[in-house]
């Protein structure tokens, strides 16, 4: 009854329903369900303006969502908190949440979430962050999933997004046909990718670049707030020729010439060289030269306003790392850290199929991404946030399920929380893992799973 009056804007019923619900599950001991009332009267008071009263009761929700296991109400929170977040100005912290949200709802295919995520968390924070055509394509998009699966907005959502349409269409005329037209041709899960690209919590924190290189997970290139297509590229070598020279700046063609066409004749090498160079420029812009010369080497202008996660990844861990070295506390450290843990969202170029040099570059990113996660779950186990802790070693293993060393602190976390089942269980994943490569475990994880079996403290 709560749920049905907030639908329709009817928040004084829906208070009252919500509260009383409350008070029968704590008198009845029915801890789990407070969680929807919690989310119930989060939504109250977040239609009704009350964002720091929202964001609390959304924490809650959270929390117990978190702890019953239910992925479709986690998301739900999250992108709750984000969207309370963007409201309250704080569009980094809107962008996290909101991205952490809708990727638990590409988890578990959750259509009806990830139409609400791009149609109220994502336009909403596109236009905070003063991108109107993004929010007028992810409305597109929106259109298109919601005829297809037959789900119309709410009276309570409608009264929110039907001014927001109306004032794009007067505030972009003719630009807001053509964006929204772009939008009802992708996909629900080419506009979340699109969604998740365009507005990252790097994105709306910083001013935005001309160009935009993602490469962590399939290589994609923006040029505004547009994704450059094969289209665009012409040839696909031409793409390739940008994520090289970004990882092998002041190459020659010879270089080039060895790493994307090794049987080649130095003619062929030359023509093919050509092509993906000025198929290159053209696609980045021929408004400014992208790519460079000088004495014989080639490389993308330090000049331009680009981004390229995989530079920011490799930035924030080498700052990290001189904070460790310097013994300089974990609280200035972790934030590092997690930035960018967030930014590996998949292996370095991963639909580059053909070819050899980005092998190399893929597997020294990983370690890098495993050794960033060991680090964060040793500073939260020495700080005691065993949880936190556990998490970082769980995605590594996600990762790397024959880590070990993710393994040996995973088991020790569990000890220290009491959660000896678990620990040995642990034990038993590791054993069976590294048993597929014929090994055993170390004698210190061995001596490890002793001292646990034999009762003594951690």
């Amino acid at each position: 009854l709560g749920a049905n009056a907030v639908a329709t804007g009817d928040f004084a019923a829906a208070t009252a329903y919500f509260e009383e619900a409350g008070r029968l599950y704590q008198e009845l001991n029915i801890q789990g369900d407070l969680a929807y009332v919690h989310a119930g009267l989060g939504d109250i008071a977040f239609y009704t303006g009350d964002y720091s009263a929202a964001r609390a009761h959304y924490h809650d929700a959270l929390a117990l969502f978190r702890e019953a296991g239910n992925q479709r109400l986690i998301g739900r929170s999250l992108g709750r908190l984000g969207r309370s977040a963007c409201r309250e100005g704080d569009l980094t912290t809107a962008a996290s949440l909101s991205a952490e949200a809708l990727r638990v709802r590409l988890a578990i295919g959750h259509k009806a979430g990830i139409i609400f995520a791009l149609d109220e968390e994502y336009v909403e924070l596109a236009l905070a962050a003063g991108q109107p055509t993004v929010a007028a394509r992810l409305l597109g998009a929106v259109e298109t999933a919601r005829r297809a699966l037959q789900r119309p907005r709410s009276p309570v959502e409608a009264r929110h997004v039907e001014p927001i349409i109306a004032g794009l269409q007067k505030q972009l005329g003719p630009v807001w046909t053509a964006a929204w037209a772009e939008g009802e041709a992708m996909s629900l899960e080419q506009a979340a990718a699109y969604a998740l690209d365009i507005l990252s919590p790097a994105v709306v924190a910083e001013p935005r670049p001309e160009v935009r290189i993602l490469a962590f997970g399939p290589a994609r290139i923006y040029r505004g707030d547009r994704l450059l297509t094969s289209a665009d590229w012409t040839y696909a070598k031409a793409r390739e020729l940008v994520l090289y020279l970004l990882c092998h700046p002041n190459a020659s063609r010879e270089q080039v010439g060895l790493a994307f066409w090794p049987d080649a004749s130095a003619e062929q090498v030359r023509k093919r060289f050509s092509a993906a160079l000025a198929h290159a420029r053209n696609a980045l812009g021929r408004d400014a030269e992208w790519i460079i010369l000088n004495d014989g080497r080639y490389r993308i202008d330090p000049a331009r306003a680009y981004w390229f996660d995989v530079a920011v990844f490799e930035a924030r861990l080498r700052s990290a790392h001189r904070l460790l070295q310097n013994g300089e506390p974990g609280e200035q450290t972790i934030p590092l850290l997690e930035e960018a843990i967030e930014l590996y969202q998949g292996d370095f170029a991963e639909d580059l199929l053909e070819g050899e040099w980005h092998h190399v570059y893929r597997a020294s990113l990983l370690q890098s991404y495993l050794e960033a996660l060991l680090a964060l779950g040793g500073l939260h186990t020495r700080a005691g946030r065993y949880e936190q802790a556990i998490a970082a070693y769980r995605r590594a293993l996600a990762k790397d399920p024959y880590l070990e060393e993710a393994h040996h602190e995973l088991i020790g976390c569990y000890a220290r929380l009491n959660k000896r089942s678990q620990a040995l269980r642990q034990y038993d994943t590791l054993t069976a893992a590294l048993a597929e490569l014929n090994a055993t475990p170390s004698p210190e994880t061995q001596r490890l799973v002793e001292r646990l079996r034999r009762g003594e403290p951690f």
